[in-house]
């Protein structure tokens, strides 16, 4: 009688897919086919991107998304400072996010770890509704007839990252999908499979430039431009 072990079968052609429900997600944890991790990660990005449509299309109406607070005139201009201020804390976490990948997906031929993958997919997701919830706080503001084009103006600053997002997750989402049928192929016939994440966010500065100079011309400043 040896130890010897019998030997392993090959595991067979994963049929996993990006989960669309939570269910597909519990189920998809529970198994950990191949790619298991990629599959996890894009399917809490595609979730929590569809649960905010509506709130996306607030977005697309310029709605806005607080209580109603008035400004006198001599209030925009702190106003909108603090709001700006506030959009560049709710876009630096993301960088710290993107930076700590690999505690999530695990080093290569490691096992990544479920509960940091959805951490990190769910914080792109937070950082997108922030981004929402923003510019609709921006709008809420009732401002002096002459001052509501620079309110508008601010509001849009959050329009490039947020369509950023939308991007990365759309293109995320694509590149997954593709990954259980290249999976399924033998391995010596397969090119190398690799998905890099990246995204970079900042604020149009165009935009926010725009929205300066237009509160300048109403209080009678010259524009540094």
């Amino acid at each position: 009688m040896t130890d010897e072990k019998p030997a392993t079968p090959a595991p067979e052609p994963t049929s996993a897919s990006v989960p669309r429900t939570p269910k597909q997600l519990q189920e998809l944890v529970a198994a950990r086919p191949d790619g298991w991790e990629l599959l996890l990660f894009a399917g809490v990005l595609m979730q929590g991107k569809n649960d905010l449509d509506l709130r996306w299309r607030d977005h697309q109406l310029r709605l806005p998304s607080a209580d109603y607070h008035r400004l006198e005139e001599d209030e925009v201009a702190g106003y909108l400072g603090a709001a700006f201020g506030r959009l560049g804390w709710t876009l630096a976490p993301i960088e710290r996010v993107f930076a700590a990948q690999e505690d999530a997906f695990g080093k290569p031929g490691e096992p990544g770890d479920a509960a940091l993958i959805q951490h990190f997919a769910g914080w792109i997701i937070e950082v997108f509704r922030r981004l929402l919830d923003w510019a609709g706080t921006v709008r809420s503001a009732g401002v002096p007839e002459e001052f509501e084009l620079a309110v508008e103006l601010s509001s849009q600053a959050a329009d490039f990252p947020l369509e950023r997002i939308r991007s990365f997750i759309d293109e995320t989402v694509d590149a997954v999908d593709q990954l259980p049928a290249k999976l399924a192929m033998p391995e010596n016939g397969r090119e190398p499979i690799e998905l890099r994440l990246t995204l970079t966010l900042e604020a149009d500065d165009k935009l926010m430039g725009a929205a300066v100079d237009e509160l300048r011309r109403v209080l009678g400043q010259e524009s540094d431009g």
